[in-house]
């Protein structure tokens, strides 16, 4: 439902004009429209970005990690993390604030603060 900008009046879809003031009806600008489109897309969740960083960061530390031969037995705990993150966000499941800790602590900081801050 549309009101005329200059009166108020209610307006019925497909008008050109406002039958109270006579002011010409402009249609939404396309622009417009589209932005509405794309934070709706954003805001349904059909993506997670910020789960996708940190999965990007936890994956790239561990590389390095294991690059640098600083140990394998940290890669023991790493690896599994990795998996079940990744697990559970290509199956949308929520991450419990213990799993989003550990990752903090014990594979990446940025990881896990992104975790933290993503709600999912």
């Amino acid at each position: 439902m549309s009101y005329c900008t200059n009166c108020g009046e209610e307006l019925l879809s497909g008008i050109k004009y406002c039958p109270n003031c006579g002011t010409k009806v402009e249609e939404p600008k396309k622009e417009y429209q589209e932005t509405v489109e794309v934070k709706t897309k954003l805001g349904n969740g059909e993506e997670d970005v910020l789960g996708t960083i940190a999965f990007v960061v936890m994956t790239l530390k561990t590389v390095v990690f294991a690059l640098a031969v600083v140990g394998i037995i940290p890669l023991i705990w790493r690896i599994p993390m990795i998996i079940k993150y990744k697990k559970a966000l290509d199956n949308k499941e929520p991450v419990d604030i213990t799993f989003k800790v550990c990752t903090l602590i014990f594979v990446s900081v940025a990881a896990g603060i992104l975790m933290i801050v993503d709600e999912k």
